[in-house]
């Protein structure tokens, strides 16, 4: 089947689809998205070590998926403030649309943390950041 005739739900180009593997991240992206997105000065950023980096990257992720959250939550009151005048008894958000934090909230689908890189992997990631920079 060529891109033309593809049916509903089908991907039309083969280009353009992403493959599930990760690509590692270099020194150039990490700067970039570091200026970019995190409008962070070039001369803070070179600053850093990879540890303190790291707890940026990390601290960065978690707004953003307590951002996604929140839009989530404020999406569920909504819709069970609109659901609860025709249903019969007392419906509670969690109930109407239960969603993936809710069960990780009570301890349950715990995963495990990434591993954390070895002192000689992260020396070489930062020769190779000093290397790229200087």
């Amino acid at each position: 089947m060529d891109g033309a005739d593809a049916g509903p739900g089908r991907r039309r180009c083969r280009r353009h689809h992403r493959s599930t593997k990760k690509k590692p991240f270099s020194i150039v992206e990490q700067m970039a998205w570091a200026i970019g997105v995190l409008h962070m000065p070039l001369a803070e950023w070179q600053t850093l070590t990879p540890d303190e980096w790291q707890a940026v990257c990390r601290a960065w992720a978690d707004h953003a998926e307590a951002l996604q959250h929140d839009k989530w939550e404020r999406m569920r009151l909504l819709a069970t403030i609109s659901v609860q005048p025709h249903v019969k008894g007392r419906i509670t958000p969690a109930t109407l649309l239960p969603l993936p934090w809710d069960t990780k909230a009570r301890g349950k689908n715990e995963t495990a943390p990434a591993p954390q890189p070895t002192k000689e992997e992260a020396r070489a990631r930062f020769a190779a950041l000093v290397a790229g920079v200087g």
